[in-house]
């Protein structure tokens, strides 16, 4: 799963993506591992910094995902119903399958 954080201002979006990242930590135990965040490959596309979060999931412990997509969940909801999630200066998306990290 790709966490991708954008905006304008490049220290919000890091703070941004630090702050989500945080709320997932504690639900990852043995289930799935957070990477991030960090740059995208291309930082910056047209004025909006990006900021990327990977979220492995272990197939071995969660085969079908159900602790991962309750904590992506459990996380966004948190994010969204914060002081966070109501500024809209940074954008989040949640891309379930991946095709590149451009």
């Amino acid at each position: 799963v790709l966490l991708e954080f954008k905006g304008e201002k490049e220290n919000e979006v890091e703070h941004h993506a630090k702050k989500f990242a945080e709320m997932l930590i504690p639900h990852s135990g043995s289930f799935f591992t957070v990477l991030g965040p960090a740059d995208a490959a291309i930082p910056r596309i047209k004025g909006h910094f990006r900021k990327h979060i990977m979220v492995k999931d272990m197939k071995n412990t969660d085969p079908g995902g159900g602790h991962l997509r309750s904590a992506l969940l459990k996380a966004r909801e948190r994010y969204y119903s914060s002081a966070l999630g109501k500024n809209r200066g940074v954008q989040m998306s949640i891309d379930v399958d991946p095709q590149g990290m451009m």
